[in-house]
């Protein structure tokens, strides 16, 4: 599973969500939208949805990777070269 998220925590009451990159690219070409959010209760629950994706990751062992089955990884190209039409 890949998480992609706009999420930053900015201080114990304050969060960031947005559905844009932060980077110039997507916000000059993009028109992505961000909203800052003032409640403490909203930042704790998106932490914790955050925490949860942690526990259930696993580290990517650079070693490892190019062992990984040959189907695997001809399924990540396929994903990498599609990646502009998903």
């Amino acid at each position: 599973m890949l998480l992609h998220a706009e999420f930053v925590p900015a201080d114990e009451d304050v969060a960031v969500v947005g559905s844009s990159n932060t980077d110039i690219r997507s916000f000059a070409l993009d028109h992505g939208v961000h909203l800052m959010v003032v409640d403490p209760g909203f930042r704790t629950g998106r932490q914790d949805v955050v925490q949860s994706y942690h526990e259930d990751s696993h580290e990517l062992d650079p070693n490892s990777w190019p062992a990984r089955p040959r189907h695997q990884e001809y399924l990540d190209n396929v994903a990498r070269l599609t990646s502009a039409l998903q």
